[in-house]
């Protein structure tokens, strides 16, 4: 797919899992990963501040990826994980300040994720939520918010797939490099994985 629009790397993510489990190339039309699919995972706003500007912002909300690719008649099945010694790992390249926007966003899905060590498996797809830094390496000045980046294993090797580069592609790294991705987007920015995943495997 071309690079994604906006903050639809959700959507991307998402698509991308569901089109190479299930080998059904309707999942990789950019009209519908742009329109049909991203409409129907972003958040949604209620009375939370959080949610109203993630909704503002269009950003993907994990639970209802979930439940949309659950509710498919498809042969697969997602869950929401949250892996907490990831989630403090990343939590060091916050400030304060950001670290309670990340704690309120985190409240939202609270009772929806369950916790577990996340380990890449074969044959599964994993739409990781990453902190987002508009910098070559992470730095507490430089936080942006979210980023959705996917994430496999192949033949034993880990790869990953940044829908906002100039032209996506699976990228190899070494086992759990995928965790901290520094100069992305022509070293203009890094990520750091938060911890929150959406696992997404053949049921």
């Amino acid at each position: 797919m071309k690079s994604q629009n906006g903050n639809s790397c959700g959507a991307h993510c998402a698509a991308l899992a569901i089109s190479e489990l299930t080998g059904n190339a309707i999942f990789t039309d950019e009209a519908i990963v742009e329109g049909i699919l991203w409409n129907s995972i972003i958040f949604r706003a209620s009375h939370d501040p959080m949610t109203i500007l993630m909704a503002n912002n269009r950003y993907t909300d994990p639970r209802r990826v979930v439940t949309y690719i659950n509710n498919k008649s498809l042969p697969i099945k997602a869950e929401l994980i949250l892996d907490t010694v990831s989630q403090a790992a990343a939590n060091n390249f916050l400030n304060q300040t950001d670290q309670q926007k990340v704690d309120a966003c985190l409240n939202v899905l609270t009772g929806e994720y369950k916790t577990a060590t996340l380990n890449i498996d074969e044959g599964k797809y994993y739409s990781c939520t990453y902190y987002h830094f508009h910098s070559r390496v992470p730095s507490k000045n430089t936080f942006a918010l979210f980023h959705n980046i996917l994430v496999t294993k192949h033949k034993g090797a880990e790869y990953y797939y940044n829908s906002n580069e100039n032209s996506p592609a699976w990228i190899p790294v070494a086992a759990g490099g995928w965790k901290r991705l520094d100069g992305q987007n022509n070293r203009t920015n890094s990520y750091v994985f938060s911890g929150l995943a959406v696992v997404v495997a053949p049921s």
